[in-house]
């Protein structure tokens, strides 16, 4: 089970990472070919999208996950997919009818932009058949069809690349919203046949008892997670939309730049939270002692390796925006540190909550955990950037936010279950990736900065080896015999 277990992450890492690097190729691309100011109507916008959208989430796509995943059979499931989609489109048409009715006000009265008008009506729709999409990719993950979901999620990204660049190219910062909505119709249409085909294209409709029990099973713990997500929703969006209230739209480009360049590291969680959450519910149901346990040395990994991770994004920050962007968004590099660290420090948290609060069913240090972040950074935001903060005081209110929740989280933890998340091994990991963190405020060459990197490097092999955390050599191996392995196996099972 173990070994399933971490195949099916290591694939999941291996998907997101070529996923991240289709999503890379076409931010430089776009980010080139617009200018700043063009850049932030892009963030408005999708900070528009984000806030409206979270509020269609109701924990739909974690409860129909887990609802399918215990499904006696294929019909069960198809059952299941009715009643969340139902319930999906009751509550996104409405959200969606309020942003096309609302778009002109909000942008030409409350920001004086009419120039995102165009582009906000256009990512309402985007929303609308996002909010399907979810739906059946949950429901393809429910049924273990990884493989399937993998390879179209590769497709998604590069298709997404080819359609969304020729557009801006033509057309601007509207092309990227045009060519947004083609291809999320696209993929929905595939995504929609594949399920389909699944089911051997037909859908059953529960009656009206079976309709109750399917919504109240899947709304059980999904009421906590809609909450969770409104809350996370205004973490992420409150310094863009406060900033672009109070500043230009060039201050807000390199905000979203910073936020964007920080986001790549919740890709670490989400990569593995949809493994680990049935995982580690079923372990803690059959084996407290064994979950703790478990859960304890796959962080202390998922930890130190991220943590480096984070060390190297802000040591290399300048030379990133310069490959990425250009010297146009120079501006947004004092910004950088602030925004690592508040998204690792949210990535934590996710992999707190995939592992330990939602598998224990501890709802309420769930929940708090997200108002804290919400509550902090937004009012935090307010504060500093009314004050002439600008972007600086924006990422550091999300900062703020993400660092609180994550004190939170390890006591609430240590609270409930007697688990000492920051130990001593935690401890020693940070202070080893610290002078990477560090190494990215101070005015050092290249070449100082690659003997830091070679000398961290050295000390990260010692300590995590001496710790008992991980071995670099052994798992740079074994994860080449997986990659081997599975590629055999796939290749066997398309001969046979």
């Amino acid at each position: 089970m173990n070994q399933r277990l971490e195949t099916l992450q290591f694939f999941g890492l291996i998907t997101k990472f070529i996923m991240i690097a289709f999503s890379l190729v076409q931010s430089v691309i776009v980010i080139r070919l617009l200018s700043p100011q063009e850049y932030g109507f892009i963030g408005l916008v999708l900070a528009f999208a984000g806030i409206v959208g979270v509020y269609q989430h109701l924990g739909l796509g974690v409860g129909t996950l887990r609802e399918v995943s215990l499904a006696r059979d294929e019909q069960e499931a198809s059952k299941i997919f009715f009643t969340s989609l139902s319930v999906r489109m009751l509550i996104t048409l409405p959200l969606v009818f309020g942003l096309l009715l609302f778009s002109s006000y909000i942008t030409n009265t409350i920001y004086h932009r009419p120039e995102i008008l165009f582009g906000t009506r256009l990512v309402a729709f985007t929303i609308l058949f996002n909010g399907i999409m979810e739906i059946v990719f949950n429901v393809l993950n429910g049924l273990q069809k990884f493989k399937q979901v993998f390879i179209l999620q590769i497709l998604n990204s590069a298709v997404s690349m080819l359609v969304v660049v020729p557009f801006v190219f033509f057309l601007k910062y509207d092309g990227y919203f045009i060519g947004s909505l083609i291809t999320v119709i696209l993929f929905l249409l595939i995504y929609v046949l594949s399920l389909l085909k699944v089911f051997g294209f037909r859908l059953l409709v529960p009656n009206k008892s079976e309709f109750k029990k399917i919504f109240r099973a899947v709304f059980g713990i999904g009421i906590f997670i809609y909450i969770a997500k409104i809350l996370y929703g205004l973490f992420m969006q409150s310094g863009i939309l406060i900033l672009g209230y109070y500043s230009t739209p060039d201050t807000v480009g390199y905000l979203k730049f910073a936020i964007g360049y920080g986001f790549y590291l919740l890709s670490f969680s989400n990569a593995v939270n949809y493994i680990n959450l049935p995982v580690m519910s079923k372990r803690f149901a059959e084996n407290v002692v064994f979950f703790k346990e478990s859960f304890k040395d796959n962080f202390d990994k998922f930890f130190s390796l991220t943590l480096f991770a984070a060390g190297l994004m802000v040591l290399f920050s300048k030379e990133a925006i310069l490959i990425l962007a250009g010297r146009n968004y120079l501006p947004a590099q004092p910004l950088i540190f602030f925004s690592v660290l508040a998204f690792f420090f949210l990535m934590i948290f996710e992999i707190l909550s995939g592992c330990i609060f939602l598998p224990s069913s501890d709802t309420r240090g769930y929940v708090s955990s997200y108002s804290i972040s919400a509550v902090a950074s937004l009012g935090a935001a307010f504060f500093l950037v009314s004050r002439g903060g600008g972007a600086t005081g924006a990422i550091a209110a999300m900062f703020l936010g993400a660092a609180l929740t994550f004190v939170f989280a390890i006591f609430r933890i240590s609270q409930k279950l007697s688990i000492m998340v920051a130990d001593g091994k935690i401890l020693i990991m940070s202070l080893v990736c610290l002078p990477l963190l560090l190494g990215g405020l101070v005015n050092m060459s290249l070449y100082e900065r690659l003997a830091l990197l070679a000398l961290s490097l050295l000390l990260f092999w010692f300590f995590t080896k001496y710790l008992g955390i991980l071995n670099l050599i052994q798992v740079l191996s074994r994860a080449t015999n997986m990659l081997k392995s599975r590629v055999i196996g796939w290749r066997t099972q398309e001969i046979g």
